[in-house]
C-alpha cells in the first residue's frame, strides 16, 4: 500500500509538466508567401514578412478586386487591416501548421493554401 503513494505523487507531477509544456505553445506562425490560386481563376492572397498584403480576385470582371494593405496575427488568424471593400475576406484562421488560410465570404468558404 505505502508503495503507490510514491508513484501516484511521481505519476502526477509528470502529468502536471507535460500538461504545462503543452499549453503554453499558443504562438500561431503564417508561411510568407502566396495563398491560394492565380487571382483569375480563384483568389490570391500575398502575405509579406514586413506585414503588408496583396489580395487579388479578378474571378468577377465586373467587380475585380486588386488591393493592398497591412495585416497582424491576432490568435490563430490573420486580420487584413484597413480594408474597406465588403467582399474581401478580413480574418483568415490559420491551419494546417501555417500553410493554409481558411475563411468565408457571404456563402462561400475558402481554404487558400501556400502556393510559393
Amino acid at each position: 500500500m505505502d508503495m503507490k503513494k510514491p508513484f501516484l505523487g511521481v505519476f502526477a507531477a509528470l502529468l502536471v509538466l507535460l500538461t504545462l509544456s503543452f499549453g503554453f505553445n499558443n504562438e500561431t506562425k503564417v508561411n510568407y508567401g502566396k495563398f491560394g490560386g492565380d487571382g483569375k481563376t480563384a483568389p490570391l492572397i500575398e502575405l509579406n514578412a514586413n506585414k503588408t498584403f496583396r489580395y487579388l480576385d479578378l474571378t468577377n470582371k465586373n467587380n475585380p478586386i486588386d488591393i493592398t494593405g497591412s495585416w497582424k496575427m491576432v490568435e490563430q488568424e490573420v486580420h487584413l487591416l484597413n480594408v474597406s471593400q465588403k467582399k474581401v475576406m478580413k480574418e483568415l484562421e490559420v491551419i494546417r501548421e501555417g500553410n493554409c488560410l481558411k475563411a468565408r465570404k457571404n456563402f462561400a468558404f475558402y481554404t487558400l493554401c501556400h502556393c510559393d
